[in-house]
């Protein structure tokens, strides 16, 4: 009495609609006119609906839907055939397998029920029986399947007499052991997460019950962890430190990540005061890591191995304009070889011509020299210049009065030189003296 049934006929005329429905039902009443759904509307249509038509692909489409919406609405009693299936989510997985797929350690107990509690909800007893043995638990990928128990039989009864009410019936448990499943990469923060996608009761010949008590999802308490990564100094101000968003369970991978390349330069602090460092690599509690690495039962903070590294300075000392050039492989760590630089940039110094460059206490050799562990400083060498003054002795009509002379010394010295004695004449200068300039000079 509490089975649906449908039938579906595809037919052309309203005979065939009349012969069909009285086949199929003794509550049918014969009409007349096109067979559709605006005929057969659920509200209109003789017996409450019993009859859909379509004349058309959409109308056909809704009597489905309502047929659909009328099959699944139904309450169907279970019994000894009922099917209890139950899907774990994306997030767990049983906890051990057998060979041949069974969960190792599953339960399977019934408990008596001993009435309600004031809020209306079943009491159940302490005891249970264990039925492991009576029931049949099958396992597909992360469904199970339970059969062999008579649902009918243990139903849960209320008897009410002058004395009270007493109640009857058990529950059946079913109990395995899960864990969280390492193939699943969208963990959270540590919490409780579901741990059943779906659960249903299927009776016979492929009714579902609408049960929320199967539906509802028991959680569990997962614990999840992070990678996170540290300089090792402080006061880094360049570049920024790399981020891993995920939070990882126990047993699965972390990749390292790859923003930092061994050499990258590491910059803590600013301006003159600024210390800086080459990174070498990640360490994990002291041990170099590469690729991957394993999480456990932890967060895990991975520390750069870095080593201090120190800047190569060229100044422009004693120049009296331009920019002095700039070392590109700066800063270096200690022992590292380190080649000077080939030119003075665009320095200018009056009367001086660049002659390298000079270090305090550190020798160079072949244009290179070794880092020590502390900047250096490179300041320019300024050879001075020798610049030619030269007197020419000429007479008032520009003639030749005596032989030119000629002074060559360094730029900046002072020169005198004493006119010669001709016969009848007197010179302009007894004497020519001055400052060597910067460029060779002509006096006459």
């Amino acid at each position: 009495e509490k089975a649906t049934f449908v039938t579906v006929g595809y037919l052309t005329a309203i005979q065939a609609v009349n012969a069909y429905l009285h086949f199929v039902s003794s509550d049918y009443s014969a009409v007349s006119g096109t067979p559709t759904m605006e005929t057969y509307d659920r509200s209109e249509v003789v017996n409450n609906g019993y009859y859909l038509a379509a004349s058309n692909a959409d109308e056909l489409t809704k009597a489905f839907e309502q047929i659909q919406s009328s099959i699944s609405s139904e309450t169907v009693d279970a019994d000894a055939t009922s099917i209890l299936s139950d899907t774990l989510t994306e997030m767990f997985d049983f906890d051990e397998l057998t060979d041949d797929g069974s969960i190792v350690g599953l339960t399977a107990k019934t408990v008596e029920v001993t009435g309600k509690d004031s809020d209306g909800n079943y009491t159940w007893d302490s005891d249970s029986t264990d039925v492991t043995n009576s029931v049949n638990v099958t396992v597909k990928d992360k469904t199970i399947e339970v059969t062999g128990f008579d649902y009918a039989e243990n139903a849960v009864t209320a008897t009410t007499n002058g004395s009270g009410t007493a109640y009857s019936g058990k529950k059946l448990v079913i109990s395995f052991t899960i864990k969280p499943d390492t193939s699943y990469i969208e963990w959270d923060k540590t919490g409780d997460y579901d741990t059943n996608s779906t659960a249903s009761l299927t009776y016979g010949e492929g009714e579902t019950a609408d049960s929320t008590s199967l539906n509802d999802s028991p959680v569990a308490p997962v614990t999840t962890y992070q990678v996170t990564y540290s300089w090792g100094v402080e006061g880094v101000t360049d570049p920024e430190l790399p981020t891993d968003a995920r939070y990882y369970i126990s047993g699965q991978t972390a990749a390292v990540t790859d923003e930092m390349k061994a050499g990258a330069v590491i910059t803590a602090g600013t301006g003159d005061s600024a210390t800086y460092y080459r990174f070498n690599g990640w360490k994990l509690n002291g041990e170099d890591v590469t690729d991957s690495i394993a999480i456990a039962d932890s967060n895990v903070i991975l520390v750069a191995d870095l080593t201090q590294a120190y800047t190569v300075t060229y100044t422009n000392k004693g120049a009296d304009s331009g920019t002095p050039p700039t070392d590109p492989d700066s800063p270096y760590t200690a022992g590292s070889t380190v080649t000077v630089q080939g030119g003075e940039g665009n320095l200018k110094k009056t009367g001086y011509s660049f002659g390298g460059w000079t270090i305090e206490d550190i020798t160079v050799a072949e244009n290179s020299f070794t880092m020590p562990n502390r900047n250096v400083t490179l300041d320019p060498v300024w050879n001075i210049n020798k610049y030619t003054v030269t007197i020419h002795y000429v007479y008032e009509n520009g003639g030749t009065a005596a032989a030119d002379k000629t002074i060559t010394q360094d730029y900046g010295t002072t020169y005198r030189v004493d006119s010669p004695s001709i016969p009848g004449y007197t010179p302009n200068q007894e004497t020519v003296s001055g400052t060597i300039p910067a460029e060779n000079t002509n006096i006459t």
